[in-house]
């Protein structure tokens, strides 16, 4: 779900493959990130793909989300609550619910803190999408019907099939989703902040721009440990061998990166100690 390893859906071009053309390609193009320009094209929904073990989007996302509400951005779509928490994501927004509630329902459906998760940051993020004004969607299945299509599956074939299949449905019911959330009247332009794989989804876009809906993607990086086989790992070296490991900077890949249009670097470590 991290990564960018399966050929289903992404493929590189040849000249990002070779990690000192990627090196050579950072030090030509990585430049100041600046929100204004992430938001600012047209496109109206963009996607942020996170590792999820890693608390720096989430704190960027906090300190942005005035940036994407000036930009035209009137909705947060999650994948990390299902629709079975619709009731309290509206309850939250209008107040009724509070932040602990919140955090409970992230530790509860996602994962709690001592197992490497942020349900605290999350809600975080959904308090501050609700002071800028942004409504919280969710996107991906209830867990009873994850739970449902799991026992379906399993028996029937092997885990790494069913995992498979999982997750090519969840990216299914996240693309119907968005695109039911957008052909609604009165809404603007949507943030859609899933995991890098789902932010990868190719085959989504595709159908999406079929529907009359241009998509972009990003991917927060940050320090840590990636896979080999994404190639995402080369531009975090090179970040630190420039000696910018410090900066917020944004790597526009457009046109070399199938998968995303900008690599977002942040300063941090992705994978903090697990709290207890």
């Amino acid at each position: 779900m991290l990564g960018l390893g399966s050929s289903a859906r992404a493929t590189q071009s040849a000249y990002l493959e070779d990690p000192t053309e990627i090196s050579r390609y950072v030090r030509a193009r990585a430049i100041p990130l600046e929100w204004p320009t992430v938001f600012g094209d047209p496109e109206r929904l963009i996607y942020f793909g996170e590792r999820h073990p890693d608390a720096r989007p989430k704190a960027e996302l906090v300190a942005h989300m005035n940036e994407a509400a000036a930009a035209g951005i009137t909705h947060l779509a999650i994948e990390m609550l299902g629709e079975d928490r619709r009731d309290l994501i509206d309850r939250f927004g209008r107040g009724e619910a509070t932040e602990i509630e919140m955090v409970r329902a992230f530790s509860n459906d996602w994962g709690p803190a001592d197992r490497g998760f942020y349900p605290e940051e999350y809600a975080q993020v959904l308090a501050a999408a609700k002071k800028a004004g942004i409504k919280v969607e969710p996107l991906d299945f209830s867990l009873a019907d994850k739970d449902k299509a799991w026992d379906s599956c399993v028996g029937k074939k092997t885990k790494p099939a069913c995992q498979e299949d999982e997750t090519k449905n969840r990216d299914d019911h996240m693309m119907s989703s968005l695109a039911r959330l957008l052909s609604q009247k009165d809404i603007g332009r949507v943030l859609a902040w899933t995991g890098a794989w789902h932010a990868c989804a190719l085959e989504q876009a595709t159908k999406l721009r079929e529907s009359g809906i241009a998509s972009r993607s990003y991917y927060f990086v940050t320090k840590g440990v990636y896979e080999k086989s994404s190639g995402i790992i080369h531009y975090v070296d090179a970040i630190e061998k420039f000696g910018w490991s410090s900066r917020r900077l944004l790597i526009p890949t457009q046109g070399v990166q199938a998968c995303f249009a900008g690599l977002i670097y942040a300063p941090g470590t992705e994978v903090a100690p697990a709290r207890r």
